[in-house]
């Protein structure tokens, strides 16, 4: 069993691309695929991705190695649209074996002339990354795991300092502090904390 990445995604661009791209998404994620029989792929699930290399970017993913193992989990329901500057954007999210997959959507976004930016977590391999490092987007910039109460996203080092001060007293003023804290104050039975690692989406 592979470990699953959990990938959100931010598409912006013109609205004619944008809106182009939208439309292929709910269509490859309404066709009833249920012909599909088979207990032991994602040939059934409509939302494999698959389905988003074979109809959307027109590739067999047979001949072209573009990975495509795991499913969109959720699709926003209807567009966002700025009028006044003719452009548009959708948020969707992405479970994958491993990592996210990163080839895939830097060709949805050169095909499709788009932006795409992104954050990627997966906590057995310890992947934390993005590529909104503006925060234009996606804002959360660092992760505290409780291992009890589950995670909590911060857009500043400061809200983690705060969290930190509250469960240990102390003050910290930057990450490496923060980490060194935890380590000697045995607060990583309790908790760890994360910090997004800004790459490319051509990174792959």
């Amino acid at each position: 069993m592979p470990n699953w990445c959990s990938t959100d995604y931010q598409i912006v661009g013109k609205r004619t691309e944008v809106q182009n791209l939208y439309n292929k998404f709910k269509k490859v994620i309404a066709t009833d695929r249920s012909y599909e029989k088979d207990g032991t792929t994602f040939l059934p699930n409509s939302s494999w991705l698959g389905y988003v290399v074979k109809d959307i970017l027109e590739i067999d993913p047979e001949t072209e190695v573009i990975p495509c193992r795991g499913t969109n989990e959720w699709l926003q329901e209807e567009l966002d649209i700025d009028e006044a500057n003719d452009t548009a954007s959708f948020q969707l999210m992405t479970e994958t074996a491993w990592s996210d997959c990163r080839k895939l959507f830097f060709t949805l976004m050169d095909k499709f002339d788009v932006q795409i930016f992104f954050i990627a977590e997966e906590l057995g391999c310890g992947i934390f990354q993005g590529n909104d490092e503006d925060g234009r987007y996606l804002t959360s910039r660092y992760i505290v795991d409780d291992f009890d109460d589950g995670m909590e996203y911060y857009s500043s080092f400061d809200e983690v300092a705060d969290e930190l001060e509250k469960i240990s007293g102390k003050r910290v003023f930057d990450f490496k502090e923060a980490e060194k804290l935890i380590e000697d104050s045995d607060l990583d039975e309790k908790i760890a904390i994360h910090e997004i690692e800004y790459v490319s989406l051509s990174d792959f």
